[in-house]
């Protein structure tokens, strides 16, 4: 990496030792370890952000430990094949089966290390899409929605794709451009697939489930424009409204004909999220919304008795009832019915370990106690334990935008003090 920083920079081995503020006899430190000084002036002189030039020197240690290890070195799995991995000997399409069968029973893990083991073999362009695509799922499952970007878009960049496998990836690419609050990249993605897909022959099993993933993912992206664009919010409701029914009525009909818990949650999720748009869209009255909501909720009070691969989408009922309450009701109903889906938004993100619900209940939790006036704001935050601490810290991890919102947490419930 200094090589090539001074390369890029044509200048001499001593001028670039002045701009990296080291010897020259010492660029490159005895221990192999570079400071993050070195890290960041490197990257500085290259024009790379700052976590490229850390993954280039990670990439180049594992490449190194590759090679003596026969070419087997898993990157970022710490796994490594061999007499006894089961994935050791199959074909392409034999890990191809296996990654598929994890994904469907959630089982994000082997997932992930499958497809890296598919990344490693892949020998054509439409086998290399095919592992990419895999990971990327995975990585989305998992909430690591900026690598799952990356990788779908790595996916989608090979030449020689079926126009089915490229519309499926390019839903997913929506799918984490929404998760990641990129709305207008997620919108204008999903829009294009939701005419692209409209004449699409419905027989076809991937089809369908690619007409219903661009159109959740449009409508769920209209929806989360409610608040930044509030004075659109009933034109925007109106849009999302036949996207999600449609979205809602081809999940129902695959989870029936092949009974797998994936479909059927979406299916619950578009549900759920249905109320709040009717309501935003002057066509149902938000009390019975919230009836309604709180009626279909009693099916998971007890959260721990749930299927977990069925659960995810009944955080979608408590985000929408959550954001019906901020929005509609007075301060003391507000605060009470907001106190409740909060509470059990907390309780079902706990449960399915979905990020996507943690930044919801988080950034909503935040903003319930921020519109209730407390002359204390740390008195209507949730109270954190180490536990939730860490969540909070992975939460801010996966979501940029967040940011914010977690350090504005974490001072104002005073956990930066935890040892």
């Amino acid at each position: 990496m200094a090589d090539l920083a001074q390369l890029y920079k044509r200048c001499s081995k001593n001028a670039l030792a002045e701009l990296l503020d080291r010897d020259p006899a010492k660029i490159v430190p005895d221990s192999g370890n570079p400071k993050l000084d070195l890290v960041f002036n490197i990257a500085n002189i290259l024009e790379w952000p700052v976590g490229e030039v850390a993954e280039a020197l990670w990439g180049i240690g594992i490449d190194a430990a590759a090679e003596d290890d026969g070419g087997e070195a898993a990157r970022g799995t710490g796994a490594r094949t061999g007499p006894t991995d089961p994935l050791a000997g199959l074909s392409f399409k034999e890990l191809d089966q296996r990654a598929l069968a994890a994904y469907q029973h959630a089982q994000l893990a082997e997932m992930l290390v499958t497809a890296r083991r598919m990344q490693r073999i892949a020998s054509t362009p439409k086998e290399l899409a095919c592992a990419m695509s895999r990971l990327g799922s995975g990585l989305l499952g998992q909430g690591w929605f900026q690598p799952a970007l990356q990788a779908f878009q790595s996916a989608i960049g090979q030449p020689g794709l079926e126009p089915h496998v490229r519309r499926m990836i390019r839903a997913n690419v929506a799918t984490a451009h929404m998760q990641l609050w990129n709305l207008t990249e997620a919108e204008a993605i999903a829009a294009a697939l939701v005419v692209e897909t409209e004449g699409l022959d419905r027989g076809e099993r991937r089809d369908r489930v690619t007409f219903a993933a661009a159109r959740s993912a449009y409508g769920r992206t209209l929806l989360r424009r409610f608040d930044l664009d509030p004075t659109e919010r009933g034109t925007l409701a109106l849009r999302a409204i036949p996207l999600l029914e449609s979205a809602e009525r081809v999940y129902a009909s695959l989870s029936r004909e092949f009974d797998l818990p994936d479909y059927e949650d979406h299916a619950n999720a578009c549900r759920g999220l249905l109320l709040e748009a009717r309501v935003e869209a002057g066509v149902m009255n938000c009390g019975e919304a919230l009836r309604l909501l709180d009626r279909g909720l009693d099916a998971v009070v007890d959260s721990g008795s749930v299927n977990p691969l069925l659960i995810e989408g009944w955080g979608y009922w408590c985000i929408a009832g959550l954001n019906l309450a901020l929005r509609h009701m007075l301060e003391d109903e507000r605060d009470r019915a907001a106190a409740i889906y909060s509470n059990k938004l907390f309780e079902i993100a706990e449960v399915s370990g979905n990020w996507a619900l943690w930044e919801r209940a988080f950034q909503l939790g935040f903003l319930r106690a921020t519109s209730a006036n407390n002359p204390d704001l740390k008195d209507g935050l949730p109270l954190l334990d180490r536990d939730d601490v860490r969540t909070l810290v992975g939460t801010m991890g996966r979501f940029p935008g967040f940011r914010p919102t977690g350090w504005a947490i974490l001072r104002e419930s005073g956990k930066l003090g935890l040892q």
